[in-house]
């Protein structure tokens, strides 16, 4: 009876602390992507690049592609 009552807590222990990480690990998600650009600002960094193989200020068909396809149109 000991080991099955000492396996039940442990599994109560363990359920409880992963319960309670995923709660902090969504809210601080939800934090996170609301104050974006306050924490960008503060960290000096950005979410965002466009990524181009031309010259900068050059766009291709009037648009800046954001990635190369592997695929091609015609």
């Amino acid at each position: 009876m000991k080991s099955t009552s000492k396996h039940r807590t442990l599994k109560k222990v363990f359920l409880n602390v992963t319960a309670c990480l995923t709660a902090l690990v969504v809210t601080g998600n939800i934090i996170a992507n609301e104050c974006e650009v306050q924490l960008n600002s503060f960290l000096g960094t950005s979410s965002t690049k466009i990524v181009t193989n031309l010259p900068e200020g050059v766009t291709e068909e009037g648009y800046v592609r954001y990635y190369d396809s592997k695929y091609s149109t015609g």
